[in-house]
């Protein structure tokens, strides 16, 4: 391409989407035409503070995710909840590898095992096959399953707060103490 086209198509992807993700479309542009070299330099002018930017050329919220060459949105800006999974699934003491078994469920499976899990639904109702299930398993279990349901830790004070009858139980079982509510600006995980 030549450089004045490159100058023009640049010119618009930023004026349309902003400079961060015109700066994206030049690396990608520059790496499929052979270049290697790059520098940490680089990397900021893609993903560098929209502060820094005049209001005119930063991103639009909507666009910011777009274009994503390097894979640093999917890989560093995963949502909150996914540190409690990440911590939860860590854990010693479970019965079942529970992300596999998640994942193997029917939609009517996972939306039974939340609510029984949760405590909408109560276990002494349920039939044989899954109070038979419910026998293997144990409370390190339930606190891995609603970590997984709910993407944060259970609270000690969960059944009034939230509603979920089995909350406060779940959280007593493993000693967790009542944590501060993790999406709250003050306590955001970094």
């Amino acid at each position: 391409m030549p450089t004045s086209q490159l100058e023009h198509e640049y010119d618009s992807i930023a004026s349309e989407f902003g400079r961060r993700i015109a700066n994206r479309w030049i690396y990608a542009t520059a790496t499929k035409a052979g270049k290697t070299d790059f520098t940490q330099a680089d990397f900021y002018a893609m993903y560098g503070s929209e502060a820094r930017l005049p209001e005119s050329e930063r991103t639009r919220s909507d666009d910011a995710l777009m274009l994503d060459v390097t894979g640093w949105n999917d890989f560093y800006r995963r949502d909150e909840g996914q540190h409690f999974i990440d911590a939860a699934i860590g854990m010693q003491g479970t019965t079942r590898d529970w992300i596999a078994e998640l994942n193997a469920a029917t939609d009517a499976q996972y939306s039974y095992l939340r609510a029984l899990v949760l405590g909408h639904a109560l276990w002494e109702n349920a039939d044989e096959e899954w109070r038979a299930f419910e026998a293997t398993t144990n409370n390190v279990d339930a606190f891995v399953l609603f970590v997984l349901f709910e993407r944060r830790w259970p609270r000690v004070d969960g059944d009034a707060r939230t509603g979920h009858p089995n909350e406060a139980q779940i959280a007593r079982d493993l000693g967790v103490r009542d944590l501060p509510d993790t999406r709250s600006a003050e306590n955001r995980i970094a």
